[in-house]
């Protein structure tokens, strides 16, 4: 017994390794191969954009918006409704002697109905059905300009994460042969333990910053695999990016009316607002019923045909549409509403991204080529002092301190100055594939 259980259960296992390597061989034949390797930011955009399942979301909601349009352009509210009847009466008949037979008589009965309108409703749904159409038109424009920022930021910071991985990196290194090359000296009683002790702390500190910078990488390598849809360790190059964005409107006000004037999330709140007074228009019109026309085609009792016509309307006694146009009044307040909640938005987003750029601008200036290129050649030659035993080792590392700091927090905020002004082009309502705005 114990030995069939443990049969089943191996079989079990491999049969689970088996699916498992089979789902993994289809993913991996699946992978898109045009969002792999080295590729242009354009590309990196359209992978997030295919894959997005958000933007699929919204474009399968247009969909469904187009089939509501569909749904208010029946010319009947209704279909015909057909009825047919058959019955058979039992009865005396009195035959030409003057007695009683039993006999029986059929009748029967076709009936036609339909109802029609006969307000312009029909009329009035279609245009509420093309001001939701439009509006997920404008929520796809919305998704698509936040996608395409997002896709952009990722890269930008995907790719500057290798520059500081690359030089945290190199920072160890180093910092490993420096230690190597002291204990070597400590050995030979040429310097002090201590030294040795320091340098080892040193490599300690640069260790940390080296996994920091790593883990970082890694971070934001699954942020943007994941955007595009393939696997974290497919080999990822991007091209094209950009490497100096001129923003050279500088008045605020200006932005804020250009950021009002040209988000779509303005024309999304009014679409809204509109979509609400069209839709109190219609039950308005709810209140007119719907005619019913019925044609009948009978055999009576009297075994005549009859040829026949009715005429049917619902009183509006106990559903009078007063409670479903006070909820949609609100509504409509509530949109009046939503569109001065997202003026306040975006006029904070504008505000807080040009303050931001503003604040990176200026702290970005503050590291010219040429100090940079100062600082890769004294850190150099300060290092190269350390190895000879030039200048103390305490003093050395404390100054290497200095430009390493000076190196890393410059791609730091170089990153992040590239980042805010793909967010002021998103905020202000600029295209954001353009890069230099006037």
């Amino acid at each position: 017994m114990y030995q069939s259980l443990a049969f089943k259960v191996k079989v079990f296992i491999v049969s689970f390794l088996i699916i498992l390597v089979q789902k993994t061989k289809a993913s991996e034949e699946h992978e898109n191969p045009k969002c792999i390797g080295k590729i242009h930011l354009l590309q990196v955009i359209e992978c997030v954009l295919e894959h997005s399942p958000e933007y699929k979301h919204e474009k399968l909601e247009l969909g469904v918006r187009e089939g509501r349009k569909i749904v208010n352009s029946y010319l009947f509210p209704s279909n015909p409704f057909v009825s047919f009847s058959q019955s058979v009466r039992y009865g005396n008949q009195e035959n030409f002697l003057g007695t009683n037979n039993r006999g029986y008589f059929l009748n029967g009965e076709i009936l036609v109905s339909q109802e029609i309108f006969i307000s312009n409703i029909r009329k009035t749904k279609l245009q509420g059905s093309e001001i939701q159409i439009n509006s997920q038109y404008i929520k796809l424009e919305i998704l698509r300009r936040e996608t395409i920022s997002e896709a952009i930021k990722a890269s930008i910071r995907y790719e500057n994460s290798k520059k500081f991985f690359s030089e945290t990196q190199n920072l160890y290194n180093t910092a490993v042969l420096l230690h190597n090359v002291i204990l070597e000296k400590v050995k030979a009683g040429v310097l002090a333990p201590i030294d040795s002790d320091l340098a080892y702390a040193e490599v300690l500190k640069v260790k940390k910053l080296y996994e920091l910078a790593k883990r970082q990488h890694s971070k934001y390598k699954a942020n943007l695999t994941v955007m595009m849809g393939i696997s974290f360790h497919s080999p990822l190059e991007i091209t094209f990016l950009p490497e100096n964005i001129h923003i050279k409107e500088k008045n605020l006000e200006k932005l804020l009316q250009n950021g009002l004037k040209n988000r779509p999330e303005i024309l999304l709140a009014e679409q809204n607002i509109l979509f609400h007074k069209k839709n109190s228009e219609v039950l308005a019109l709810e209140r007119i019923p719907n005619l019913t026309i019925t044609g009948f085609l009978q055999k009576d009792g009297f075994n005549e045909n009859v040829v026949g016509i009715r005429v049917g309307l619902p009183l509006r006694v106990w559903k009078t549409q007063k409670g479903e146009l006070l909820e949609n009044n609100f509504k409509e307040k509530q949109a009046e509403e939503l569109k001065e909640i997202q003026l306040h938005t975006i006029k904070q987003e504008i505000i807080e991204a040009i303050e931001n750029f503003e604040s990176l601008s200026s702290e970005l200036k503050s590291y010219s080529k040429e100090s940079l290129k100062h600082f890769e050649t004294s850190l150099k030659n300060l290092q190269k002092a350390m190895q000879n035993g030039q200048i103390p080792i305490k003093d050395g590392l404390i100054t290497q301190q200095y430009f390493i700091s000076a190196k890393l927090s410059y791609l730091e905020t170089f990153t992040e100055w590239l980042v805010s002004a793909i967010e002021v082009l998103r905020a202000c309502g600029f295209p954001i594939l353009e890069f230099e705005i006037e």
